[in-house]
């Protein structure tokens, strides 16, 4: 998918490079303005993602252990990472608000 065959130009690799990299930026900042964004990419996503790699994709992706666990462990660091920022709960019994954000670990 993404190694280049003999005779690409180097523009044309710059480009590509530029390309990943400018929408690696807008997407984390969609997922990071939007709560709802944020949830779809960091839990809805990924369950229909892993859903068509072992049914549908299975003979074109990589479904070995290494690359799983770079996945899912990334995964979950974007789904902690998003909790902490947007979990607000209220106490039931004191009535007080609090976040995950607020607690210092």
């Amino acid at each position: 998918m993404f190694v280049f065959s003999e005779g690409v130009s180097a523009l044309a690799v710059w480009g590509v490079w530029v390309l990943v990299f400018a929408a690696l930026f807008g997407l984390n900042e969609i997922t990071r303005r939007w709560k709802w964004m944020g949830f779809f990419a960091f839990f809805i996503l990924p369950i229909i993602l892993s859903a068509l790699w072992f049914t549908v994709l299975k003979d074109t992706t990589y479904t070995d252990w290494f690359h799983l666990a770079k996945v899912y462990s990334s995964t979950a660091g974007c789904l902690g990472f998003w909790l902490i920022r947007h979990v607000k709960m209220t106490n039931k019994k004191t009535g007080e608000e609090w976040r995950l954000a607020d607690k210092k670990w």
